[in-house]
């Protein structure tokens, strides 16, 4: 409205916070995208000690073989004193996983090096002997052990902080009740709308809507709101 044209200025509460937690970042000169931006308020607290939960013990041991077969063993609990309980009370049991990673068209079956050679059709000859199975060398040895401790991931942690993207078409408006839940719940919610939707600017040249330049938006928008922990959500092209 005025004598400017196509500025975008952010909407300032007589508080001095953004209005219905709307703010307008100048990713680039001229590019501007509309993000809404929800900061719980945050009652002070003294530093306790971290609550007790449960713990989960992995004990695995990974093999990678050079014909692209790789091989998990799950060590389980033989080898140590405390007992590991599954969710039905069992204990883990000792198992191995085998994954191959080659093709399966174009991979032979049997890991064996070579295959057996084929029989004479002369009725003189012995049948040869079952060749001997060579034993393989990995290609690498990885072994896991560790122990996590599994707790609630409380949102009124100041690092923690959740982005959401929408895809082509869309807008930040299709998070409304997402955004509304999680920051009643405590977390810190960001939203931005892609150049070209919803509020934000809508350049008219075909390269500011490139994979690539959206992406660079999206890199300052976390430049500006990324905390030490980030949870992305993504709805289709987001």
């Amino acid at each position: 409205m005025g004598k400017t044209t196509g500025v975008v200025l952010p909407v300032e509460s007589s508080d001095g916070k953004p209005a219905d937690g709307f703010e307008f970042v100048e990713v680039k000169p001229g590019r501007v995208l509309r993000v809404r931006h929800i900061l719980p308020e945050r009652t002070a607290t003294t530093e306790s000690q971290p609550e007790a939960g449960s713990s989960v013990h992995c004990k695995r041991k990974i093999t990678v073989y050079r014909n692209g077969q790789l091989v998990i063993e799950n060590l389980g609990d033989v080898l140590h004193s405390e007992i590991l309980q599954c969710q039905n009370g069992d204990v883990e049991q000792c198992s191995t996983v085998e994954v191959e990673l080659s093709d399966y068209t174009t991979a032979p079956s049997s890991p064996d090096p070579k295959p057996a050679p084929p029989l004479p059709t002369s009725d003189q000859q012995k049948p040869a002997p079952p060749p001997r199975r060579r034993r393989r060398k990995p290609k690498r040895t990885v072994l896991i052990d560790t122990e996590r401790c599994i707790s609630s991931c409380k949102g009124t942690h100041s690092d923690v902080a959740l982005f959401f993207i929408h895809g082509v078409g869309g807008s930040l408006d299709i998070w409304g009740s997402q955004l509304d839940f999680f920051s009643r719940l405590g977390y810190e919610v960001i939203a931005p709308d892609l150049a070209g939707h919803g509020a934000s600017t809508a350049p008219q040249i075909a390269a500011a809507y490139t994979f690539y330049a959206l992406a660079e938006d999206l890199r300052a928008i976390f430049k500006r709101y990324a905390r030490k922990r980030n949870i992305l959500i993504g709805h289709s092209y987001g």
